[in-house]
């Protein structure tokens, strides 16, 4: 079971920073679900002053704790430290003090500390890396200076120096060398004195072939140096750089070559095929090196964690064959996603990863790469360090010591933690491992970490521990008295990230219990705590390069959560303030908003639902304002009160976020999404009605100037168009609020705060009313009349300085209103009087489609002629009513003419525009007078309502519409629109040219007309409507006469019938479209073709916005035109009669052309 661990927190450190106090032991240090890291017992004092000035990075340091002997050693290159680390819990321990072996490059010795039975102190080996051995048969030599010791040394060749040592029992010990070459370094007893013998291993001369791990003669590339030597029982695994051997200790003096593999071209392809690179494995250099080694023989039911071991330990090994699992600590260079990052400090060197090697008969196999929470970075100045590997639990828990970091990474699971050194000239000098904890020595102190192997194994993933290091850092991490450093693992998973920090944010807000450690009684203090630790936090993610990482939607979260705690504090502190000043405030807005909330969560009843609120509640701060704004609409009386509780929210949680919101790299210039919780609908819908109150009770008359809701209209007017503004779809409601804050702030008289609301929210358009619109504060609204002439205006000088600051946003602001306004001639004067006729030119340059109806002017005031009649001729298509399209046409007729005369190219289609324009019109008001003057006086305009002239006028000029109900209904319509002055299409005229009676033989000649306007539209009218328009057309003439009465010749003279004959449509029609030329012969529809009706999407477009009722109507019409047609060409021989009518027109035509 894990050792007990006072629960001693920051608040119970006992550490007096003036005095300089040490903290005790089983002070906590860090404490998470899985791991609690405590101070274990300090240094001797002797160790102490050794280190003080140590530069680790310049000098060789070891160190040892050894968990067997309960001894724990330093060495520097000419001294050994040893004590018993369990004897300083209780007091000062005894410190023995040994000298080393010397080394020419001053490196410090290996070691060992020889273990006896009973409480004997322990035997020490110090071997130099030239080979000299030192052996004390008891540290307790060291009382007396160590100068007596047995002496030996490893027989090494020349170059060649001693890097790894290691007990295999309390007898035997191995040591490797640079060269690959292991020795046995054997405890005897001679005469009863100790006695060590060191020898190298032999070789049998049957494994002489194998690929030796050493050099000889015949292999003259050494394998490199043993990095790590690991026991199991009496076999031995020693790691090179490349490569592992096993080897066997006979108990008589022997040693045997068992095995020999190359781990490295296991454990490579292993590690890319667990970051998903295998496919890349030819174009990525892994620089793969072996480190060290542990060796674990799977015993689930002996395993702490048991359950989880077991269950692996089956699954891959279900037959028991493979009994032994290598652990082999790897670095490799980064690649893939960290080589993307820019050369520099924080840049990674090295990673590591520790890689399972199950050990089968004849063969290895990796079972798992498991990476380990550390890099080694450019620039970050690490003190040496060769990683070490130790297993803790059975191996289900990988311990790896770094010089400045210890991490500890699950076998069977995700875990990974990391215990991290805060101070630069610190470093890690020995891990030793026990059940359940792990004892750190580092050059400042011991520390204890004890393990939860339930909450190990039950790791709820990355997000907890993000939450984890956060919470340890906000609780444990200020201490000036604690040697460790908070950091994220490296490369830590942004969903992880925000996931983490979010929670933790939350649990803040929340006032969770465990993270208001430190924090006082009172609520106030506790406010304060909780504020300081969100600020913590944002400031944890920035120093530690992460805020990047989080999605915009994360970082405005953890805003949000501390913009509202900074807001629940200072509304706490008016509501204090005011519990000491009245003895009611029990009964003020705030309590009564508190209770309406307590009651709809159903926390009523509470003996003080205030304080419960502001302890547990802040999160729901925005659903306050709601239940304020209803007390209220039910008590009026107090609304100066319920604008002070949401001005105090608002105003708090907004200096909060401009003062810190480049922290989480938000700007005020970003639109934010998601929306702000400023913006929420739920605060806007109680937000609007306290400002729509109070501004209407201010601006009242009988209002004072003193009333303090004066005040607040300014304040909720920036509040509340704060909060629109974050909501683009409620441009309406900011729009609406905005206009009326202005006006009542100037009916306050407090014009400035007017415009500089505007200024705040860039509401250019608001600025250009401000600026132009005449204010009669006795009437307290604006008249939209500009000031004029310009001199007249007293604030000329603030659109001077709004021209300046924002020239092209308020100048097209600000020529709009004169436009929209009328005062165009405010407009022309900011033109010639104030020099912006290039702002006023690129204003209609952007805008010009928009003010077509006004642009013309501007640019006939230019002299550009044909950019006026450009204007003039779009504008023209735009213009609803007759007069109106008459001038502009007339206009921009002239323009054209006289650009042609200014020397320009003459525009020959334009005009054609302007001529065809204008005798569209003549053609409209001709056939309205024609339409009057067949129905009499009765029908005289102005004795009969519009609707009832309409009706009048179509009945008597289209009587044969009577069985056509929808194509009556479309005349009535184009009639009374006619009547109203309103200009008609093309399509829409000839539909009125067709479907008149047209009785009189100068009427015949409307369909003719009715042809040349569509032909004469070009591609204004689609070409599928403009076809089915004609065909209409030539339906309708063709039935205009009746045939069976021409056809019925009995009595008649040649003459006669040849006369009654030209006067039908049909050949006055022909002789029309071809008596000046032959342009219009393809207008010409005969009667066979004529049968064809306009498709439904033809029909829909042209009658756009019909509903299916009107258009199934028309299509009906239209069938029964054809179905008459079709009856009078079978009858009457109406494609004879066609043919005839058109020779003859031609003949006329050609007759005419030729001047005969």
């Amino acid at each position: 079971m894990m050792s007990p661990v006072r629960d001693a927190s920051v608040a119970s450190m006992d550490v007096d920073d003036a005095g300089g106090v040490a903290p005790k032991p089983d002070t906590v240090f860090a404490r998470s679900k899985e791991m609690t890291v405590a101070l274990y017992s300090h240094l001797p004092e002797e160790v102490r002053l050794a280190l003080r000035n140590a530069d680790f990075a310049r000098d060789s340091y070891s160190g040892e704790v050894d968990t067997t002997t309960n001894h724990s050693l330093v060495a520097t290159w000419q001294t050994c430290y040893v004590w018993q680390h369990t004897q300083a819990l209780t007091g000062a321990p005894t410190c023995y003090i040994l000298p080393c072996p010397v080394d020419e490059d001053q490196n410090a010795p290996l070691h060992a500390l020889v273990p006896y039975a009973g409480a004997r102190e322990p035997g020490l080996i110090l071997l130099s890396p030239l080979g000299e051995i030192r052996f004390w048969d008891s540290v307790s030599h060291g009382l007396a200076g160590g100068a007596h010791y047995n002496k030996a040394a490893l027989d090494l060749q020349p170059g060649e120096s001693a890097t790894s040592l290691a007990r295999a029992d309390p007898q035997t010990y191995i040591a490797g060398t640079s060269e690959g070459r292991l020795f046995r370094l054997a405890l005897t007893s001679a005469g009863g004195r100790p006695h060590l013998a060191a020898r190298p291993f032999s070789r049998p001369r049957a494994l002489t072939r194998l690929l030796s791990f050493w050099p000889t003669a015949a292999e003259p590339t050494a394998p490199g140096p043993v990095a790590a030597i690991a026991l199991q029982g009496r076999d031995v695994w020693a790691l090179g750089s490349q490569r592992a051997q096993q080897w066997a200790l006979g108990t008589d003096g022997w040693e045997e070559l068992t095995r020999e593999h190359d781990l490295a071209a296991l454990v490579g392809p292993a590690l890319l095929q667990s970051t998903g690179k295998e496919e890349s494995a030819e174009e990525i250099d892994l620089d793969l090196e072996l480190l060290d080694l542990a060796v674990e023989r799977p015993n689930p039911f002996g395993s702490l964690s048991s359950s989880l071991s077991m269950s692996q330990s089956l699954a891959h090994d279900p037959t028991g064959k493979r009994s032994t699992r290598l652990d082999v600590l790897v670095s490799y260079a980064p690649f893939g996603d960290e080589e993307e990052e820019e050369e520099g400090a924080g840049r990674p060197r090295r990673m590591y990863a520790v890689a399972q090697v199950l050990v089968g008969i004849d063969s290895l196999e990796v079972e798992k790469v498991v990476h380990v929470p550390y890099q080694s970075t450019f620039g970050a100045g690490e003190a040496p360090m060769h990683p070490k590997l130790q297993l803790l639990d059975g191996g289900a828990l990988f311990v790896v010591q770094f010089g400045d970091a210890i991490t500890i990474c699950s076998r069977d699971n995700d875990y990974k933690d990391r215990i991290t050194l805060k101070s630069a000239s610190d470093r890690t000098l020995g891990v030793g491992a026990g059940p359940a904890h792990i004892l750190v020595l580092s050059a400042s102190t011991m520390l204890r970490a004890t393990l939860e192997p339930t909450a190990v194994v039950g790791y709820a993933g990355a997000p907890e521990l993000v939450r984890s290091v956060l919470a340890q850092a906000i609780l444990y991490g200020a201490h000036p008295a604690n040697p460790l450093r908070f950091a994220f693992p490296p490369a830590v998973e942004p969903r992880a990230l925000a996931s983490g920090a979010e929670a933790l944010s939350a649990a803040v807000l929340a006032g969770e219990p465990e993270l208001m450690m430190g924090a006082g009684g009172d609520l106030t203090s506790q406010l304060a705590v909780r504020a300081d630790r969100l600020g913590f936090l944002i400031g944890f993610i920035n120093e530690n390069g992460v805020l990047g990482k989080l999605s915009s939607a994360s970082r405005i979260k953890l805003a949000e959560d501390a913009e509202k705690l900074h807001a629940a504090s200072a509304l706490w502190a008016a509501y204090d303030a005011l519990l000491t000043s009245n003895s009611r405030a029990g009964e003020s807005v705030l309590a009564a908003a508190i209770d309406g909330f307590a009651s709809q969560i159903g926390e009523a009843g509470s003996p003080d639902p205030v304080r419960a609120f502001f302890r547990s509640h802040v999160a729901e701060l925005h659903r306050l304002p709601a239940f304020v704004e209803a007390e209220a609409r039910r008590n009026p009386a107090v609304l100066a009160d319920a604008n002070d509780v949401v001005l105090t929210i608002y105003e708090s949680a907004l200096r909060y976020r401009e003062a810190n919101g480049a922290l989480y790299g938000l700007s005020p210039d970003d639109l934010p999404s998601p929306e702000p919780w400023t913006s929420s609908d739920e605060l806007l819908n109680a937000l609007h009605p306290l400002w729509e109150a109070t501004r209407r009770r201010a601006t009242s008359s009988a209002s004072s100037a003193e009333d303090p809701l004066a005040a607040h209209v300014p304040r909720l007017a920036v509040i509340l168009l704060g909060a629109a503004s974050g909501r683009p779809q409620r441009a309406g409601l900011m729009k609406g609020v905005s206009a009326d804050a202005y006006t009542a702030l100037k009916a306050l008289g407090r014009e400035d705060a007017a415009f500089a609301l505007a200024e705040r929210h860039l509401d250019f358009p608001g600025l250009a009313a401000l600026c132009l619109a005449h204010f009669d504060p006795g009437h307290g609204d604006n008249k939209g009349v500009a000031a004029f002439p310009l001199s007249a205006n007293p604030h000329l000088d603030r659109i001077r300085e709004y021209m300046s600051r924002w020239r092209e946003p308020f100048g097209d602001a600000l020529f709009s209103w004169c436009i929209e306004h009328g005062e165009l001639r405010v407009l022309f004067a900011l033109e010639r009087e104030e020099g912006y006729a290039s702002d006023v030119d690129a204003f209609f340059g952007r805008c010009g489609e928009r003010y077509e109806s006004v642009r013309w002017v501007h640019e006939l005031g230019r002299g550009r002629w044909a950019a006026a009649a450009g204007c003039l001729l779009d504008g023209a298509g735009k213009e609803g009513e007759v007069s109106g399209r008459q001038l502009m046409l007339s206009l921009g007729k002239l323009a054209s003419i006289a650009n042609q005369q200014a020397g320009a190219v003459a525009d020959e289609n334009t005009l054609a525009a302007f001529n065809d324009g204008l005798d569209l019109i003549d053609t409209q008001r001709w056939v309205l007078d024609q339409l009057e003057e067949s129905a009499g006086s009765s029908a005289v305009r102005g004795r009969h309502p519009l609707d009832r002239q309409a009706e009048l006028l179509a009945r008597g000029a289209a009587s044969r519409l009577h069985g056509s109900a929808a194509q009556a209904r479309v005349f009535r319509m184009l009639v009374r629109r006619m009547l109203r002055g309103e200009a008609l299409n093309v399509e829409e005229l000839a539909d009125v040219l067709s479907l008149r009676d047209n009785k009189s033989e100068d009427d015949a000649g409307s369909y003719a007309t009715a042809l040349r306007l569509l032909y004469a539209a070009g591609d204004d009218v689609p070409e599928a409507r403009k076809q089915a328009a004609v065909e209409a057309v030539w339906r309708r003439a063709y039935l205009r006469d009746d045939w069976y009465d021409l056809q019925n010749t009995a009595g008649v003279s040649d003459a006669e019938i040849a006369a009654r004959f030209d006067r039908t449509a049909l050949a006055r029609t022909l002789d029309s479209l071809l008596a000046d030329d032959m342009a219009l012969a393809h207008a010409i529809v005969p009667p066979a073709s004529a049968l064809r009706l306009p498709e439904p999407d033809v029909l829909a477009g042209r009658f756009a916005g019909a509903d299916a009722e009107t258009l199934t109507g028309l299509r009906q019409d239209a069938e029964g035109e054809a179905t008459r047609l079709q009856q009078v060409i079978l009858d009457c021989g109406l494609e004879e009669a066609f043919v005839r009518a058109r020779e003859a027109a031609y003949a006329r035509g050609l007759t005419g052309a030729a001047g005969l």
